[in-house]
Protein backbone atom coordinates (compact mmCIF):
# COMPACT_ATOMS: atom_id res chain seq x y z
CA UNK A 1 0.00 0.00 0.00
CA UNK A 2 1.23 2.97 -1.33
CA UNK A 3 0.57 6.65 0.37
CA UNK A 4 0.41 9.23 -1.93
CA UNK A 5 -1.04 11.90 -0.20
CA UNK A 6 1.06 11.45 2.53
CA UNK A 7 3.92 14.48 3.66
CA UNK A 8 7.39 13.68 3.51
CA UNK A 9 8.73 13.43 6.77
CA UNK A 10 11.78 15.66 6.70
CA UNK A 11 9.53 18.81 5.02
CA UNK A 12 8.59 21.82 6.71
CA UNK A 13 5.51 23.23 6.93
CA UNK A 14 5.41 26.61 5.18
CA UNK A 15 5.93 29.59 7.63
CA UNK A 16 3.04 31.65 7.12
CA UNK A 17 3.33 33.93 10.16
CA UNK A 18 6.46 34.81 9.92
CA UNK A 19 5.34 38.85 9.79
CA UNK A 20 4.59 38.63 13.06
CA UNK A 21 7.27 38.71 15.12
CA UNK A 22 8.93 41.11 12.36
CA UNK A 23 5.92 43.71 13.16
CA UNK A 24 6.68 42.75 16.76
CA UNK A 25 10.43 43.84 16.84
CA UNK A 26 9.62 47.00 13.95
CA UNK A 27 6.87 48.44 16.62
CA UNK A 28 9.59 48.86 19.29
CA UNK A 29 12.27 49.91 16.86
CA UNK A 30 9.57 53.17 16.27
CA UNK A 31 8.70 53.47 20.07
CA UNK A 32 12.77 53.61 20.88
CA UNK A 33 13.63 56.12 18.06
CA UNK A 34 10.65 58.66 18.71
CA UNK A 35 11.69 58.37 22.04
CA UNK A 36 15.05 59.38 21.44
CA UNK A 37 14.12 62.36 19.11
CA UNK A 38 11.82 63.79 22.11
CA UNK A 39 14.80 63.01 24.62
CA UNK A 40 16.97 65.33 22.24
CA UNK A 41 14.24 67.62 21.61
CA UNK A 42 13.63 68.59 25.60
CA UNK A 43 17.19 68.72 26.64
CA UNK A 44 18.70 70.84 23.62
CA UNK A 45 15.40 73.20 24.28
CA UNK A 46 14.56 73.73 28.25
CA UNK A 47 17.18 72.87 30.56
CA UNK A 48 15.31 73.36 33.59
CA UNK A 49 17.50 75.81 35.79
CA UNK A 50 15.14 78.95 36.67
CA UNK A 51 17.62 80.85 37.78
CA UNK A 52 22.28 79.96 37.59
CA UNK A 53 22.87 80.34 40.92
CA UNK A 54 20.01 78.29 42.64
CA UNK A 55 22.38 76.57 45.19
CA UNK A 56 23.46 80.41 46.75
CA UNK A 57 20.12 81.53 46.65
CA UNK A 58 18.96 78.56 48.61
CA UNK A 59 21.67 79.18 51.24
CA UNK A 60 20.53 82.36 51.71
CA UNK A 61 16.81 81.66 52.15
CA UNK A 62 16.94 82.91 55.39
CA UNK A 63 17.60 86.31 54.07
CA UNK A 64 15.02 85.89 51.82
CA UNK A 65 12.28 85.36 54.68
CA UNK A 66 13.53 88.27 56.32
CA UNK A 67 12.89 90.58 53.28
CA UNK A 68 9.51 89.60 52.91
CA UNK A 69 9.11 89.78 56.18
CA UNK A 70 10.07 93.39 56.03
CA UNK A 71 8.35 93.95 52.83
CA UNK A 72 4.99 93.23 54.71
CA UNK A 73 5.52 95.42 57.10
CA UNK A 74 5.88 98.63 55.32
CA UNK A 75 2.53 98.39 54.17
CA UNK A 76 3.26 99.37 50.66
CA UNK A 77 0.93 98.85 48.04
CA UNK A 78 0.92 99.01 43.91
CA UNK A 79 -2.25 99.40 41.90
CA UNK A 80 -0.81 98.14 38.10
CA UNK A 81 -2.55 98.18 34.94
CA UNK A 82 -1.63 97.26 31.65
CA UNK A 83 -3.23 99.09 28.65
CA UNK A 84 -2.31 99.56 24.80
CA UNK A 85 0.36 101.91 23.90
CA UNK A 86 0.02 101.32 20.10
CA UNK A 87 -0.30 98.56 17.84
CA UNK A 88 2.37 96.17 19.47
CA UNK A 89 3.05 98.32 22.58
CA UNK A 90 1.66 98.32 25.85
CA UNK A 91 1.78 100.93 28.87
CA UNK A 92 2.45 99.92 32.32
CA UNK A 93 0.76 102.52 35.57
CA UNK A 94 1.56 101.90 38.44
CA UNK A 95 0.47 104.03 41.63
CA UNK A 96 2.58 103.14 44.95
CA UNK A 97 0.76 103.98 47.96
CA UNK A 98 1.58 103.38 51.78
CA UNK A 99 -0.16 101.32 54.21
CA UNK A 100 -2.52 104.79 54.95
CA UNK A 101 -3.26 105.33 51.43
CA UNK A 102 -0.38 107.95 50.90
CA UNK A 103 1.30 108.26 47.57
CA UNK A 104 4.74 107.06 47.47
CA UNK A 105 7.00 109.80 45.46
CA UNK A 106 10.54 109.57 44.41
CA UNK A 107 10.87 105.81 44.52
CA UNK A 108 12.90 104.05 41.70
CA UNK A 109 11.00 101.55 40.47
CA UNK A 110 11.34 98.90 37.85
CA UNK A 111 9.37 95.81 36.57
CA UNK A 112 11.13 92.70 35.52
CA UNK A 113 9.07 90.61 33.22
CA UNK A 114 9.45 86.91 33.36
CA UNK A 115 8.41 84.57 30.90
CA UNK A 116 7.35 81.38 32.49
CA UNK A 117 8.43 79.04 30.09
CA UNK A 118 11.17 81.06 28.19
CA UNK A 119 13.95 82.71 30.33
CA UNK A 120 15.14 84.25 27.37
CA UNK A 121 12.17 86.54 26.39
CA UNK A 122 12.35 88.18 30.42
CA UNK A 123 13.13 92.11 30.31
CA UNK A 124 13.72 94.93 32.92
CA UNK A 125 11.63 97.67 32.07
CA UNK A 126 12.54 101.23 34.38
CA UNK A 127 9.40 102.89 35.19
CA UNK A 128 9.17 106.74 35.04
CA UNK A 129 7.42 109.23 37.65
CA UNK A 130 4.43 110.49 36.61
CA UNK A 131 3.03 112.76 39.77
CA UNK A 132 2.88 111.89 43.42
CA UNK A 133 3.03 108.31 43.46
CA UNK A 134 2.55 107.50 39.94
CA UNK A 135 4.68 105.62 37.64
CA UNK A 136 4.43 104.69 33.88
CA UNK A 137 6.47 103.20 31.10
CA UNK A 138 6.08 101.99 27.31
CA UNK A 139 7.66 98.87 26.21
CA UNK A 140 7.76 96.38 23.47
CA UNK A 141 6.81 93.23 25.45
CA UNK A 142 8.57 90.36 23.35
CA UNK A 143 5.51 87.93 23.28
CA UNK A 144 1.86 88.06 24.46
CA UNK A 145 0.00 85.71 27.11
CA UNK A 146 1.38 84.49 30.70
CA UNK A 147 4.19 86.47 32.64
CA UNK A 148 4.96 86.57 36.28
CA UNK A 149 5.56 90.16 37.16
CA UNK A 150 8.38 91.32 39.59
CA UNK A 151 7.80 94.84 40.86
CA UNK A 152 10.42 96.40 42.56
CA UNK A 153 10.52 99.75 44.60
CA UNK A 154 13.62 101.32 45.92
CA UNK A 155 14.13 104.34 48.57
CA UNK A 156 17.54 105.22 49.99
CA UNK A 157 18.03 102.02 52.10
CA UNK A 158 14.51 100.95 51.66
CA UNK A 159 13.84 97.98 49.32
CA UNK A 160 10.19 96.65 48.34
CA UNK A 161 8.79 93.74 46.03
CA UNK A 162 5.45 92.61 44.66
CA UNK A 163 5.21 89.54 42.54
CA UNK A 164 2.27 88.44 40.22
CA UNK A 165 1.22 86.70 37.87
CA UNK A 166 -0.18 88.58 34.77
CA UNK A 167 -1.91 87.87 31.40
CA UNK A 168 -0.49 90.50 29.10
CA UNK A 169 -2.92 90.68 25.68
Amino acid sequence: MQLSSAVPANSQPPRKALWIPAIFVLAFVVIIAVNTIMVVLAVRTFSGLETNNAYDQGLGYNTTLAEAAQNEKLGWHAAITFSPAGSDTRRIQVTMTDASGTPLPDLDLNAILVRPTNAGLDEVVQLTPLDRGRYQAIFRPRALGNWDLRLRAERGGTRWQHNERIDLQ
